[in-house]
């Protein structure tokens, strides 16, 4: 054997790091095939690097005698009580709308600023982005076009410029304007929070606009069981997990709030009822513990670990919505390719290059197109959902010690201070 054999990587392995190391160095990257790296786990990194810590349990105190299952299920219920915004944090982000909207009434008279993406589903963090869209108004709104995306350049170069000739200079600007949507990024000084804005010419229909589209399906899905707001409950949780690993924007290649609603969607209305036919009552809470019969968030979290770790066949499948939910073979589907500026094609397994596809119901764009480091999210995924099953069997299983310390464990302090400058 060679002295160096040990020290040989792959041209697939050198490849996977580099694309890692992007990733949690928030860089953009790209990835050109679907064979040409390896998928690798993605750590905690960034704002939650440093001693591991788990602040939902200071407050909340979790019987160690009850069931590992039952425990776990009671944390994530402590774990969503401690990122979901308070009152008076809400109040806050609410307030930093308010301004920002008052000011571009005045930069914009015939524009109107509203609230989209994961603010307008009660399914933003407290400190996280607030998104808005501002879009001008006409006399004759059913017959205008959509702004082309000079339009949107050239209109958020001029609110930008506007914004930063403010006196007291209230807000720092960042514009990305070679965006395929232009975006300019707004950051308040009284609050540290950031308003990612884009700009429209045209009201959307409701059966075209994804938010609407997706409130529909939150609507009815967290209603199911007993009120167990199952698909927020869930999307929350997995976003935080993302996001602590510099996964969870598209921008680098990770999933973003949009695609992980519909991959949470699908895997509710497609797995979750097979595993209650198979494991039936295991995957519920015994009677009187929160509330009612409803389904174990805790289990329901590493069974969605375990699906999109290693079950679900990105190579060959793709999820659709219309007519109805189903995964369909890649071969026998129409998507968007990543090549074609959003264009519907048939496309095979070989030419579907980033492995993620799932087809947008409200556009039928491909949004899963924008995954580039779709195998780092599927390996961490993997290693996710084994260190939910071994906490559950663990002696920290039969103890009073966290469950998911290593699944949502971190360094809180930045995350804290985002959220008491908020309100300060």
């Amino acid at each position: 054997m060679s002295l160096y054999s040990g020290l040989y990587k792959s041209p697939r392995l050198q490849l996977g790091e580099s694309l890692r190391t992007a990733m949690m160095n928030d860089q953009k990257s790209h990835m050109l095939s679907a064979g040409d790296y390896e998928g690798l786990v993605v750590p905690v990194c960034g704002d939650f690097t440093g001693s591991i810590s788990t602040p939902w349990l200071n407050s909340t105190v979790i019987s160690p005698s009850l069931c590992a299952a039952v425990r776990l299920h009671l944390e994530l219920r402590a774990f969503l009580k401690y990122i979901s915004a308070s009152p008076v944090e809400a109040q806050a982000r609410n307030d930093a709308f308010r301004r920002l909207a008052s000011v571009l009434s005045i930069i914009r008279p015939q524009a109107i600023l509203s609230l989209t993406g994961s603010t307008r589903l009660s399914l933003a963090l407290p400190a996280s982005d607030i998104d808005v869209v501002l879009t001008e108004t006409s006399a004759n709104l059913s017959s205008y076009q959509d702004a082309t995306q000079f339009q949107q350049q050239s209109a958020i170069s001029t609110i930008e410029y506007a914004l930063n000739r403010l006196q007291s200079r209230p807000y720092t600007t960042t514009s990305i304007l070679r965006a395929s949507v232009p975006v300019l990024k707004i950051r308040e000084a009284r609050t540290g929070l950031e308003l990612d804005l884009t700009y429209r010419t045209r009201v959307q229909p409701a059966a075209s606009d994804p938010v609407a589209v997706a409130a529909e399906w939150q609507s009815k899905l967290d209603v199911r069981e007993n009120s167990a707001r199952m698909l927020s409950d869930l999307v929350m949780v997995v976003k935080h997990v993302l996001g602590m690993r510099r996964l969870g924007t598209t921008y680098t290649g990770g999933i973003n709030s949009y695609v992980l609603f519909w991959m949470v969607v699908a895997w509710l209305e497609l797995e979750f009822p097979a595993l209650c036919a198979e494991r039936g009552e295991e995957l519920y809470l015994p009677r009187g513990v929160d509330g009612g019969r409803r389904p174990n968030l805790g289990i329901m979290l590493r069974e969605f670990f375990r699906f999109y770790g290693e079950k679900f066949d990105y190579q060959n499948k793709m999820i659709k919505f219309v007519p109805n939910v189903q995964y369909v073979w890649k071969s026998m589907s129409t998507a968007a390719s990543p090549f074609s500026g959003g264009s519907r094609l048939r496309l095979s397994a070989t030419e579907q290059r980033y492995l993620l596809a799932i087809e947008d119901p409200a556009s039928g764009t491909d949004p899963g197109r924008k995954v580039y480091g779709i195998k780092h999210v599927k390996e961490t995924f993997k290693e996710l959902g084994k260190a939910l099953e071994t906490a559950m069997t663990s002696r920290v299983a039969r103890g009073a010690g966290s469950l998911l310390a290593g699944v949502l464990g971190g360094n809180y302090s930045l995350f804290q201070e985002k959220r008491r400058k908020m309100v300060h």
